[in-house]
């Protein structure tokens, strides 16, 4: 991966990387390895380099990962490992780019608009719409209980 094929999300955990380190921050370069690990793996099974939209869904998927952890280890009584997912997600949190609520509410309106969905029924096309529009910006979770309050409200 050079620098010019990365893009700045790339360079941006590099740069975090070194700043946690000089810091003495082991869950932030523990977090950051990780990520930066993931992405190298990524980028090997895609066997050419990654865009920063790829780039941001493998951050994604991390979160994920760990936002599922989180619920097994509160089921088990783990709290502590529940605490360092936490953590971690915060940590990778910071190098994806967010939308506010008020543009998410304009990409789900626009939406609605461009699928001409009338109805809870076309959540599924609505829902497709926005996961190539929001791609990696925004938690789908979310975006996902707007739309059907919003189609809801239509019928």
């Amino acid at each position: 991966m050079t620098d010019s094929d990365e893009g700045n999300l790339s360079s941006r955990l590099r740069g975090a990387l070194t700043n946690a380190m000089r810091q003495h921050n082991k869950i932030c370069v523990s977090t950051i390895r990780m990520a930066l690990a993931e992405l190298q793996r990524a980028q090997l099974d895609k066997q050419s380099a990654l865009n920063e939209d790829e780039m941001i869904a493998v951050l994604g998927k991390m979160i994920k990962q760990r936002t599922e952890s989180i619920k097994q280890y509160r089921q088990a009584n783990r709290n502590d490992l529940a605490d360092n997912e936490e953590s971690e997600i915060q940590i990778i949190r910071q190098f994806i780019p967010t939308i506010d609520l008020s543009q998410m509410t304009q990409l789900i309106d626009d939406a609605i608009q461009q699928t001409a969905a009338v109805s809870i029924k076309d959540m599924g096309k609505v829902m497709q719409h926005l996961k190539s529009a929001a791609r990696g910006h925004v938690d789908m979770s979310a975006v996902s209980m707007a739309v059907k309050e919003k189609l809801s409200l239509r019928q």
